[in-house]
């Protein structure tokens, strides 16, 4: 194997002189992919729906002299200014005549203009939006298995397997829709280590049902049933769907989904099962209502004086692999009734929010020093109001929310253009000890907005339409102590990048990244926490270059540099080579990786976007002394069939194991295969 490495593979990929980005899709690059911090990429497995939507729009892009902001917003490509600037011009200078009039759009970059190309078109004047959408439909199989066999898979003399199923992850899906119309379709899931059996449940460990129809005529405009997803505001009660919070572009920082969105992803807890429907009462007022009850996977537990039940916390994994996360499955329920009233005139909103959560069992956080704010009992009831719109060039965003009538939270961002080279941003929040929305995704952090004042600075300078530099700066503090801090915080991350590029040709850019994080030490002959920072400094170098529209490669050098709470220093650095093959016309492309990392431990470890087949994501994380090769290929047949395979392997010499627990496997080598195989028609 190390003759394969040194003698052949080595010397032919670093004979590449330039390198690619890792996600790359067949029908259209997404971009803003790449500009995710690699940290919560991972947090996107069961995100495939907005890759759905950003695809279907290929096929049938907007009409420029109809799109509203919310449109634009849900591409993820413009700033709220640049939407601005957009329907201004359109306001100002009367109907676009052609998408290439795009680049005379004051505001708008040429980079911003070309990436929108894909999914914008300019209809003639009567035509129907409808008239030209076409309803598709697809079934997917997905499989996946590790190699070696990990070690929950294993049994030895006295201790049968801890895993009950097989090594393989098998995921079946079906829809059937019509973009801005609507969708229908099922999914049947495993992940490995899952049994398939018809004993206790009907065969595989979880389903999702959804059907979904919008645009209808008459007062209710959109119905809901089955599995679905909510999203309110600026996420701080409620927000299931995709969203950006720190990225390259410093104002991607608003919550823009879709009020109801069907659902069809292989997350097994964050989504609502039941029903929901939005009604126009009037052109300007909508009023959205859902309700939801599903039995939830948690931690069940006993209060200790009379031996009731309590539970503790979900369980969002969604794993059922061992008797341990099979004795939680499913053994408490959850019901939640909302509704939301919206008033929009332009491009001002107003949004009122409620939301009332009731469990089958009463909710107790486990007794820690972070917990004794917290929210306890069978019922919640929030309310929210949000709000969007301008003063001039002054974008203006934000919401207030409260939970059982408690301290409110709030959030509320401005974004504002100084000049056509220069737009910045700046986003105030505040957080309680007690506030902990159990869907809430909103700009944090945290996981979830809780225990947290801070103050966000963001821009972008643009020296020219090909080069940018973006910065941002994030400070916020605690004044409750919280489970990695017994003690009032501050932190901070500090981010720089600066972009050069020549559009169909190369990119480049530099990044520096710059966290500063609060946690606990035990000095020797104290008994007690003291707070103490660490701090992590990154630097990323990467180019990218196409030739004749058919090949791309990529090169990534990264350094991270580590000093922990105790005053320890830490190294990593990873390089890569990316290559992405796709003759013009053709059924078929290839795409993979050659990386070697070396860090001194986990905690300097490097995340990296890899190549992945359609709709999913591999955004692993390394650490250690080794290699790591990652191979894709994908064929489209005429009879709309599709077929994708990806490998991933890791190489660590001298290894006794790589992983940890059940997920372990033995030796110096790792490799997890994917197979998929997607019908269209």
């Amino acid at each position: 194997m190390k003759k394969l490495f040194f003698h052949i593979i080595l010397p032919l990929v670093s004979g590449f002189p330039f390198i690619v980005k890792g996600q790359i899709t067949d029908e259209q690059d997404l971009h803003f992919l790449d500009e995710m911090p690699d940290e919560v990429i991972d947090d996107l497995q069961d995100q495939d729906g907005i890759l759905e939507h950003l695809q279907a729009l290929t096929e049938n892009p907007l009409d420029l002299n109809s799109v509203t902001d919310q449109e634009l917003q849900w591409l993820y490509i413009l700033t709220p200014i640049e939407i601005k600037s957009l329907l201004d011009h359109r306001h100002i200078s009367g109907p676009f005549i052609d998408i290439h009039e795009l680049q005379v759009v004051k505001g708008l970059s040429m980079e911003k203009a070309q990436a929108l190309l894909p999914f914008v078109t300019v209809r003639h004047p009567g035509s129907s939006l409808l008239d030209h959408t076409k309803g598709k439909a697809y079934l997917l199989t997905r499989t996946s298995a590790h190699f070696p066999v990990r070690q929950g898979f294993k049994s030895s003399e006295d201790k049968p397997a801890a895993y009950q199923g097989s090594p393989l992850s098998l995921l079946i899906r079906y829809r059937q829709s019509r973009i801005r119309d609507y969708s229908y379709g099922i999914s049947m899931k495993k992940d490995a280590g899952e049994r398939i059996s018809f004993d206790q449940k009907l065969g595989f460990d979880s389903y999702n049902l959804h059907y979904y129809r919008t645009n209808r005529p008459g007062k209710i405009k959109t119905i809901a049933l089955g599995d679905y997803r909510i999203n309110l505001g600026q996420g701080l009660l409620q927000h299931q769907g995709f969203a950006i919070t720190k990225s390259a572009n410093p104002l991607l920082v608003k919550r823009v989904a879709q009020t109801i969105q069907p659902y069809s992803g292989t997350s097994e807890f964050y989504f609502f099962r039941g029903a929901a429907l939005a009604v126009e009462w009037h052109p300007e007022i909508r009023t959205y209502f859902f309700l939801h009850h599903h039995k939830r996977d948690g931690t069940i537990r006993e209060f200790p004086d009379d031996g009731g039940l309590y539970f503790s916390a979900f369980q969002t994994s969604g794993l059922h692999r061992t008797l341990a996360e099979e004795e939680k499955r499913h053994n408490l329920s959850e019901t939640i009734a909302g509704n939301r009233i919206e008033w929009h005139r332009s491009l001002t909103r107003f949004g009122l929010n409620t939301l009332y959560q009731r469990f089958s069992l009463p909710y107790q956080p486990v007794e820690r020093i972070d917990n004794l704010h917290r929210i306890t009992g069978r019922d919640i009831l929030s309310h929210s109001l949000d709000f969007s719109g301008y003063i001039g060039g002054l974008h203006l965003f934000g919401e207030v929310a409260t939970q059982n009538f408690k301290q409110p939270a709030f959030t509320v961002t401005g974004l504002y253009s100084f000049h056509p080279q220069l737009d910045a941003g700046v986003l105030l929040r505040r957080f309680p000890a007690y506030f902990a929305p159990m869907y809430g995704n909103t700009f944090s952090a945290r996981t979830l907005p809780n225990n947290e004042s801070g103050i966000y600075a963001g821009l972008n300078f643009y020296f020219s339409s090909r080069s940018r530099l973006s910065f941002y700066i994030d400070s916020w503090k605690g004044l409750w102590p919280t489970f990695q801090a017994h003690g009032p915080t501050f932190d901070q991350d500090i981010f720089l990048q600066y972009d050069i590029s020549k559009r169909r040709h190369w990119e480049a850019y530099a990044l520096f990244k710059f966290k500063n994080r609060a946690d606990n030490i035990r000095p020797e002959g104290i008994g007690f926490n003291q707070v103490a920072y660490r701090n992590q400094a990154s630097l990323r170098i990467q180019f990218r270059k196409e030739k004749y529209q058919k090949w791309r490669w990529t090169n990534r050098l990264e350094g991270t540099r580590v000093i922990s709470r105790e005053g320890l220093k830490e190294t990593g650095w990873m390089i890569f080579t990316d290559f992405m093959y796709r003759p013009l016309g053709s059924s078929w492309s290839v795409a993979g990786r050659l990386a070697r990392f070396d860090t001194d431990s986990y905690a300097s470890r490097i995340y990296s976007l890899e190549p992945d087949i359609l709709y999913s994501f591999s955004v692993p994380s390394f650490y250690g002394t080794g290699w790591r090769l990652a191979l894709k290929t994908s064929k489209k047949w005429r009879n709309g069939l599709r077929t994708e395979i990806r490998t991933g392997w890791t190489f660590i010499p001298g290894a006794e194991e790589i992983g940890s627990g059940h997920n372990a496997v033995s030796g110096r080598y790792s490799q997890e295969a994917k197979l998929q195989m997607m019908y269209s028609f």
